[in-house]
């Protein structure tokens, strides 16, 4: 697993995406607020609750103001995605990327782009942010902190599926109380067979079972993920198949 588990970047832009292909999640003002009020700020849901999507939404909105650039990152691990091309599950578009690797210099990519946008705002989006290690996080945190002109954003996942943190969000967690970083929940699309909000996310194994210890993360062979509620957060594939009483 340790492949999976190297973590590669990818910058890429909006070329492929339209208004029209765009779910109606609505922009909620109150994540480009939020965005505004912290130098890097972590938004955290489940499984399918929209992270990518309002991560789109909100990159577009910013990206339409000629006053700003905007760049976004994303590690190339997603099982959605394809080579020269990221795509969300809620979205039909895709986005074209351009790899870098995790031994780059991100802040240097950074840097080039405000050398050449000097009177500009710059935001930077990173997508499955849970995967980043706490050394990038460090170096992007003491790149930025003395400029007025740049925010970073973060959407991923804030635990796995055995509720432990990822190491993305445990850096935020665990700075929660500098004044100049947020860790903030988003609101979830995210719903269990039964109907109700999903609140947990689960992986399933060959049988259809939910798997209860094991590797944080699995990208290959058999291993399925899904959502439920909490009360049917130990309740497997057969449960939702035989349609048991809820």
């Amino acid at each position: 697993m340790k492949k999976y588990l190297s973590l590669i970047f990818s910058i890429f832009f909006f070329s492929k995406i339209s208004t029209a292909s765009l779910p109606d999640m609505g922009i909620d003002y109150g994540i480009i607020r939020a965005i505004n009020e912290n130098k890097m700020t972590y938004f955290y849901g489940i499984m399918y609750s929209g992270k990518t999507c309002l991560l789109m939404k909100t990159y577009e909105k910013l990206a339409s103001d000629d006053s700003n650039v905007v760049l976004a990152f994303a590690p190339k691990r997603d099982t959605i995605s394809l080579e020269g091309e990221i795509k969300s599950r809620d979205i039909l578009g895709s986005l074209s990327e351009f790899p870098i690797s995790d031994g780059e210099n991100i802040c240097h990519i950074i840097q080039e782009y405000l050398n050449t946008n000097l009177e500009k705002h710059m935001y930077i989006f990173f997508d499955e942010a849970q995967f980043i290690s706490a050394d990038i996080l460090n170096n992007l945190w003491t790149f930025i902190g003395s400029l007025e002109n740049v925010n970073i954003c973060f959407f991923g996942l804030k635990v796995d599926v055995f509720d432990n943190l990822f190491s993305g969000s445990k850096w935020f967690y665990t700075k929660q109380t500098d004044p100049h970083i947020a860790f903030l929940p988003i609101k979830s699309r995210a719903v269990c067979p039964c109907g109700n909000k999903a609140e947990y996310s689960i992986r399933l194994d060959s049988a259809g079972n939910v798997v209860l210890n094991g590797e944080q993360t699995v990208l290959e062979g058999n291993a399925r993920y899904d959502v439920r509620c909490s009360k049917h957060r130990y309740n497997g594939e057969n449960w939702k198949q035989k349609n048991l009483n809820l």
